[in-house]
C-alpha cells in the first residue's frame, strides 16, 4: 500500500486510484478519506518527526519565498481541492453558504442533553459530507471533542465494532488540533481524573500515564490497534469480535463522561458518513444481526437509555437471532459472554451522534432510526448558489491572478452542488486559456 504526503492533509494511505492514476483515493491521519490529485503529493514514508524543527538553511529558504506565491498559495489549494470535488477543511467556514437554517438547528440539538443521536439526509451531490464536515468545525469551536467515520462496508462495517472504534480514536480531535493521546493525557494532569477511576479502560491508562508506564503496545491497545483482545497482557478486553459491542459502546460512553465531567468539554460527538451502507444487501444475515446490534446500542448510549444500566443479561438461545449467546432482557442486545460490560457506564454519558445517509426508506422505517429526528439537506437554493458562484471566483482571482467580466448563465437544475462548483471552475479556466474564443463556443 503506498504511503503519499499531501501539503495541506499530511500523511495518508493510498486506497484506489481513478483518472489513469491521476486521482487518488487517500486515507489520511485525521481519519478522513479524501480524493487528491496526483501531482499534489509525494510518495515515500510517514515521517515520524512530525515537529522537526527546521534547519537555518530551511529557514532561510522559507523566508525568501516570494511573496506572491505565498498570498496565491491558500487560494490555490482551495480552488485545487474544488477542482476535485473535495472542500478543504482548513478553510470549510468560507465555504459554506445556504445553510443558516440547518446550522441553528444543530446548535440547538447539541444543547439539547434530552437528544443523543440525529440523521441528517438528502440526495447524492446535495452537499451532505460537506455539511458534516462543517459541523465537526463547528462542534469543536463550540468546545466538543468530535470524530469522524466514514462508513464502508469492506473497511468498516458496523458488525466489525472495533474497526469503528479504531477510526472514531484515529479521528479524535478536541481544543481544534488536540488528539486521543493529549486526551488522556489531560486527563491524567487533571485533578478530577479520580472521576475516571471505576471506568476499567480510561483508568488502566491513566494509572500508566501517571506512573511513566505508558508503553508503546498499551497506547496500540486503547487505541484499537491490537490484533488481541487485550487480556493476554493483562488490560481490559477490547477485541475484534462482533458479539463485543458492548464493550465497545461501553469504552465509548467513558470517554464522552470524562470529556464533560473531567476537561470541562461540552461532551463528545460522533460524526457517520455514508450511513447508508448499513443496509442489508451489502451483509450476509449474521453480519447484518450483529452490525444492527452494535447500532441500536451505539444509539441507545447516546441516548441515555436507562435500561442499558440496570437490565438483566441472561444466556439464552435467541429465537430472533437464531444464536446463543447473552441477552439483555429489556433491550434484546447481545453482550459478550465472558465480558458483561454494560453498554454504557454512567447515566448521563454526553456522547452525541450524528449519521448521515441518501434516502432510504427500509432503513428510515426501522428502529432504532424511525423514531430519531431527522434533518433533510437539500440542493443550495439558486441565491446561496449564486454566492459560491462569486465566492470561488474570488478565490480563482487570488489564486491565479486572473479575473473574467464574462457572463455564462448555467441551467441550475442540471447540477447538484458539487458539480455546479466544478463546472465554475472549469468555465473560468477556459475562459482564461481562451480568452479570445466566445462562451458559447467554449461551452459546445
Amino acid at each position: 500500500m503506498n504511503i503519499i504526503i499531501h501539503k495541506l492533509f499530511g500523511d495518508g494511505k493510498v486506497l484506489t486510484t481513478r483518472a489513469s492514476g491521476l486521482e487518488l483515493y487517500v486515507e489520511f491521519e485525521d481519519g478522513i478519506s479524501r480524493w487528491v490529485r496526483v501531482e499534489d503529493v509525494r510518495f515515500g514514508k510517514i515521517s515520524k518527526q512530525k515537529d522537526k524543527i527546521l534547519s537555518k538553511t530551511q529557514i532561510k529558504s522559507t523566508q525568501q519565498t516570494s511573496p506572491l506565491i505565498n498570498k496565491r498559495f491558500k487560494p490555490r489549494k482551495i480552488i485545487e481541492s474544488l477542482r476535485l470535488g473535495i472542500f478543504p477543511q482548513d478553510y470549510i467556514d468560507s465555504l459554506t453558504f445556504g445553510r443558516e437554517g440547518e446550522i441553528k438547528k444543530i446548535l440547538d440539538w447539541l444543547k439539547n442533553p434530552e437528544e443523543g443521536a440525529m440523521i441528517s439526509y438528502g440526495d447524492y451531490g446535495a452537499g451532505k459530507t460537506h455539511f458534516l464536515e462543517y459541523i465537526y468545525f463547528l462542534a469543536l469551536k463550540e468546545n466538543w471533542a468530535v470524530s469522524f467515520v466514514e462508513i464502508r462496508p469492506n473497511e468498516t462495517p458496523l458488525h466489525k465494532p472495533k474497526a469503528i472504534y479504531e477510526k472514531i480514536i484515529d479521528s479524535f480531535k478536541y481544543h481544534k488540533n488536540k488528539n486521543f493521546e493529549m486526551f488522556l493525557r489531560e486527563i491524567a494532569g487533571n485533578p478530577n481524573s479520580n472521576l475516571v477511576n471505576s471506568h476499567r479502560h480510561l483508568n488502566e491508562m491513566v494509572r500508566r500515564i501517571k506512573n511513566s508506564m505508558d508503553f508503546s503496545f498499551c497506547w496500540d491497545w486503547i487505541k484499537g490497534k491490537l490484533n488481541h483482545s487485550g487480556i493476554s497482557i493483562k488490560l481490559p478486553p477490547i477485541s475484534r469480535y462482533s458479539t463485543w459491542a458492548n464493550i465497545i459502546c461501553y469504552i465509548l460512553s467513558g470517554i464522552g463522561y470524562a470529556a464533560k465531567n473531567v476537561l470541562d468539554l461540552k461532551g463528545f460527538l460522533i460524526l457517520f458518513d455514508e450511513a447508508e451502507n448499513i443496509d442489508a444487501s451489502w451483509y450476509n444475515n449474521y453480519q447484518e444481526q450483529k452490525g444492527w446490534n452494535f447500532f441500536r446500542g451505539l444509539i441507545l448510549m447516546t441516548e441515555n437509555n436507562e435500561n442499558l444500566l440496570n437490565e438483566d443479561v441472561m444466556e439464552h438461545f435467541s429465537n430472533t437471532n437464531k444464536s446463543k449467546g447473552a441477552w439483555g432482557e429489556k433491550t434484546n442486545l447481545q453482550y459478550c459472554k465472558q465480558h458483561l460490560y454494560r453498554y454504557i457506564w454512567k447515566e448521563e454519558c454526553n456522547v452525541k451522534t450524528i449519521l448521515t445517509f441518501t434516502p432510504n426508506l427500509w432503513i428510515f422505517n426501522r428502529e432504532p432510526l424511525l423514531s430519531l429526528d431527522k434533518l433533510e439537506i437539500e440542493h443550495l437554493k439558486k441565491e446561496a448558489l449564486q454566492k459560491v458562484a462569486t465566492k470561488v471566483a474570488d478565490f480563482y482571482q487570488a489564486a491565479y491572478g486572473f479575473k473574467s467580466n464574462k457572463k455564462v448563465h448555467l441551467n441550475l437544475k442540471q447540477y447538484n452542488t458539487r458539480s455546479y462548483i466544478k463546472a465554475i471552475i472549469e468555465i473560468l479556466d477556459l475562459i482564461r486559456f481562451h480568452p479570445s474564443k466566445e462562451i458559447d463556443e467554449l461551452l459546445s
